[in-house]
């Protein structure tokens, strides 16, 4: 591992950070996602990660870019419908994920369902199938 030798110090932690923030998962606060959740915010963070590519170590580099890939996709999970359906799912609130009114009879009556029941199994009959005349019905190989 010859790269690893050839690596500065600040090249060093800065990979175990990163590494340590992709393989932990760690969420963003919400008021950081709040700054940089637009338009501008995204553009600055893939400024500093194209940044620490040019100027880094190119393992240090790729990893820059995934942590920051990672950060833009997590800031705008924050603030994106799918996280008001995890909860509605989890009941702490009470309106539709999709617009801004009480979710109606039909949406909850489909929330409240219970699931489909597959039969791996097969039904456990207690009746044998019976031959009905043939009528003098040959099959087709006989013929």
């Amino acid at each position: 591992m010859d790269v690893f030798k050839k690596m500065k110090h600040h090249d060093m932690a800065l990979a175990v950070l990163f590494v340590i923030y992709l393989v932990f998962n760690i969420q963003v606060p919400a008021s950081v996602c709040g700054t940089f959740d637009n338009i501008v915010g995204n553009l600055f963070i893939a400024l500093i990660a194209l940044y620490v590519f040019s100027v880094s170590n190119p393992i240090v580099g790729v990893l820059g870019l995934l942590v920051a890939f990672q950060f833009i996709s997590r800031c705008q999970f924050s603030s994106s419908p799918l996280k008001k359906i995890a909860d509605v799912a989890n009941g702490n609130q009470f309106t539709s994920p999709w617009k801004q009114q009480p979710i109606t009879l039909e949406e909850e009556v489909v929330r409240k369902m219970a699931p489909l029941v597959v039969n791996h199994a097969g039904p456990q009959l207690n009746y044998k199938p019976i031959m009905d005349d043939q009528h003098g019905a040959t099959f087709v190989n006989d013929a």
